[in-house]
């Protein structure tokens, strides 16, 4: 589904419907950042970040979107922030704020959201044969693994 401006007003006023329309377009996008970002830390839940998120964002009164990439780059920097300050309670937390200070870095990580989430929204149309040909290869299998299944 993509989002148009009357949902994202909805959205800004807390329309629950226009809400969970958003949430659920941007979910997987902002639970891989979220993974990428978190990666040296299985102790944290990806999709309790992404969740919590979206609370603060109703809760905040003030927040308010004009479009769906100012909400991502938003939410993309809510997650690194939040990133940052859990690594300020951590005792080794200096290479990891390094790490994601470095631009660079972030920005690949988006980058690398934005691709998935492109390449997995194409494999969505195909025939439903070669998107499991495509899926499992992005999972990991060998084309000998592949054409065995």
């Amino acid at each position: 589904m993509k989002i148009d401006k009357l949902t994202l007003e909805q959205f800004n006023n807390k329309n629950s419907l226009a809400f969970a329309n958003v949430y659920n377009e941007l979910y997987n996008d902002l639970f891989y950042f979220t993974n990428k970002v978190y990666q040296n830390f299985p102790e944290i839940e990806s999709c309790d970040i992404v969740h919590d998120l979206f609370i603060k964002i109703w809760k905040n009164n003030n927040a308010k979107f004009t479009d769906i990439n100012g909400l991502k780059g938003y939410c993309f920097i809510a997650i690194k922030n939040g990133f940052k300050n859990h690594l300020g309670k951590a005792k080794s937390a200096d290479n990891y704020i390094k790490e994601i200070d470095n631009d660079d870095l972030l920005i690949t990580y988006i980058a690398e959201t934005d691709f998935t989430s492109t390449v997995s929204k194409a494999i969505d149309i195909l025939p439903n044969e070669c998107s499991k040909v495509f899926q499992l290869y992005l999972d990991g299998y060998t084309i000998k693994e592949i054409a065995e299944n």
